[in-house]
């Protein structure tokens, strides 16, 4: 996976222009094209997506690929599709952007900052444009002077574009874009484990975190890296899923009656985008919009049972091999759960979950069992998800 660079603060620089600027035109084209995967079959291809680009950054999964393909071309076909899979995490240089090294003193838990700066950054970015809109709604000189050419050149390229609506069909975007790597990344802190080398020793007889063993539990860098995490985990991560379980209930009919008419239309917005595609209790079908929160509460649960079993004592090259057969069970379970509650509107919608879930589950069964022969089999699968995410988009 990696090698010796030189270190040198100069390439800070060539480290926010190979992930912050990408992530920049992501941002702006989600926000002016309004696009909205939420509502369409291309949310399955995001999940499965997603679901590689978190496994390929850790430790155990990129060397899978950089081992058994070193000094071979094929990684080069490898890589480019790993570039059209991390696209979806406003990521797409990550796996074939130089290795960097910014400062010898940073360590494993300090590019954990760095993770959540980078994953965060379209949210930030989605904050600045929230404040921009605001100020010039109220005719604050210097927003109205910037912004009057840009807004003059957006309306060129979309005659209909209504700032406040877009923001809110952006926030969810960015959020299921970048749900699964938010996820990975708060779970972190809560990993810790006794390190043992090949012989059964101990190499640490206290608890260390798993993401650096260098750093003992309770150490300043991983109270605050704690701290962090569970202030993503409460206030970005867990409102939109909450939102999404109570927004049918009449309780929250309820409580909207304290809210302003623009409140209550962005709600509205935001809820639609994720649950519009589902059926909704109406024409003789069942109420089935609880799926549109059931899938992300899953890889919660997913994601904490994996990280969990992590902190069981395991030796220092990998996790457990349980985790695996865990995963075959659940992805298999959501696939199994698709194809029997048919929660779609579309039957052929229906038909591109079960594929990628069986897919996810295809990739870790195989993981267990044949591990050599997945990466010859990545693209394969990688084609037979975007074909079927096409195919949905058809009909």
């Amino acid at each position: 996976g990696s090698q010796c660079t030189h270190c040198s603060p100069v390439n800070i620089l060539y480290y926010i222009l190979l992930h912050y600027l990408p992530a920049t035109v992501i941002f702006l084209f989600i926000l002016i094209v309004q696009v909205n995967i939420t509502s369409t079959p291309v949310v399955y291809y995001i999940l499965y997506s997603n679901a590689w680009v978190v496994y390929l950054q850790t430790p155990n999964g990129f060397s899978i690929y950089s081992l058994v393909f070193a000094g071979n071309y094929y990684k080069y076909i490898l890589r480019a599709f790993f570039l059209l899979h991390s696209i979806c995490t406003f990521d797409p240089l990550y796996f074939i952007s130089p290795p960097l090294c910014i400062s010898s003193r940073i360590n494993d838990i300090d590019v954990q900052y760095f993770e959540m700066l980078k994953t965060l950054y379209p949210f930030l970015l989605l904050l600045l444009a929230y404040v921009g809109i605001e100020l010039h709604a109220r005719d604050f000189k210097p927003v109205v002077i910037l912004w009057r050419p840009i807004y003059r050149n957006i309306t060129r390229l979309k005659r209909s574009w209504n700032p406040h609506l877009s923001l809110v069909q952006a926030f969810a975007t960015i959020f299921f874009l970048s749900y699964l790597k938010l996820l990975s990344l708060v779970f972190v802190p809560f990993i810790f484990t006794d390190f043992i080398d090949d012989r059964g020793e101990y190499v640490s007889h206290s608890r260390v975190t798993y993401i650096d063993p260098t750093v003992p539990v309770g150490h300043p860098k991983h109270i605050t890296l704690t701290v962090v995490s569970v202030v993503i985990l409460v206030f970005i991560i867990l409102p939109p899923i909450l939102l999404l379980m109570t927004y049918p209930t009449r309780l929250f009919r309820k409580l909207q009656e304290n809210f302003s008419p623009r409140v209550n239309l962005a709600l509205k917005i935001f809820v639609s985008t994720y649950q519009e595609w589902y059926k909704d209790g109406t024409d003789g079908t069942k109420d089935y919009r609880f799926y549109s929160w059931l899938t992300l509460v899953a890889f919660i649960i997913i994601m904490a049972i994996q990280y969990g079993i992590t902190s069981i004592p395991v030796f220092s090259y990998g996790y457990p091999m349980m985790i695996w057969h865990i995963n075959i069970i659940l992805f298999f379970s959501l696939t199994t759960l698709i194809a029997t509650l048919k929660p779609h509107k579309s039957e052929i919608a229906n038909n591109v979950g079960v594929c990628i879930g069986a897919l996810l589950g295809i990739g870790s069964t195989m993981y267990v069992f044949a591990v050599r022969y997945l990466p010859m089999v990545t693209p394969v699968m990688y084609l037979v998800a975007v074909f079927m995410s096409i195919l949905q988009l058809n009909t």
